[in-house]
């Protein structure tokens, strides 16, 4: 889950995936998803806009952000 390599949607989607499995997978699936905190820890101060791709894009803007901030 690396901010520069994934858009925020993708970011989102994979925090609302986690928080899913938490609270309904097996006991395996909960401590695989529990050892991920570390990245989700981080997407608590994600900001879309600042972002630096490694693409022909340039980036910058608006803050699409808040939802991944909110879910983390």
């Amino acid at each position: 889950m690396d901010p520069t390599e994934y858009p925020w949607k993708t970011l989102h989607k994979a925090v609302l995936l986690l928080h899913t499995i938490v609270l309904f997978g097996s006991e395996r699936a909960i401590d695989k998803a529990i050892e991920t905190y570390r990245y989700i820890d981080r997407l608590q101060t994600y900001n879309s806009a600042l972002v630096q791709r490694s693409s022909l894009f340039s980036t910058g803007g608006t803050d699409y952000g808040a939802p991944v901030r909110q879910a983390a």
